[in-house]
């Protein structure tokens, strides 16, 4: 297969590889290997490839979590502009706001949804009264996470029962 190929999508191979690092980025080549039957050298070279084409774009940990413990305030906050997203402020503002964890461009009468978890509520206030003053504005909606039920990497557990 060509380089050009590899860039374009990605095989089954590519496909098991990715979840198994999406289950446990810490998992052994070895190991990996092991689940997708491949050797130890093609996942190497696989897994090499993927990091270089930007299908992994780095490696993480997830924190874990106890809903009687949480110290940290989690937010949905929903915002709807007046240029339809034509300009950067409003991006460029959130890029320096280390709170956000996501943001959405999303279709319908919103415009950005954004996920902000923050040391306290304050904070989040914050950054909404900062929010609000940006010009093109026209509402903002936020709610607060009251308990997490389910967290999980839903495009990887689909990924595996399309294999199936």
């Amino acid at each position: 297969m060509s380089a050009g190929h590899h860039e374009k999508e990605l095989d089954l191979y590519d496909k098991r590889i990715l979840s198994e690092l999406e289950q446990n980025a810490r998992v052994s080549i070895k190991e990996v290997a092991n689940k997708v039957g491949l050797s130890r050298n093609a996942v190497a070279n696989r897994i090499s490839r993927l990091e270089k084409t930007g299908k992994i774009a780095g490696y993480t940990i997830h924190r874990g979590f106890d809903n009687q413990l949480q110290t940290r305030s989690t937010a949905i906050m929903m915002i709807q502009r007046s240029d339809r997203m034509k300009g950067d402020d409003v991006i460029d503002f959130l890029r320096q706001i280390q709170e956000v964890k996501f943001c959405y461009v999303v279709s319908g009468t919103l415009d950005l949804i954004l996920e902000l978890e923050a040391e306290t509520h304050d904070r989040i206030r914050e950054i909404w009264r900062q929010l609000s003053d940006l010009p093109g504005i026209i509402d903002t909606r936020t709610s607060f996470v009251l308990t997490t039920l389910i967290s999980r990497d839903c495009l990887s557990n689909q990924e595996k029962e399309n294999e199936i």
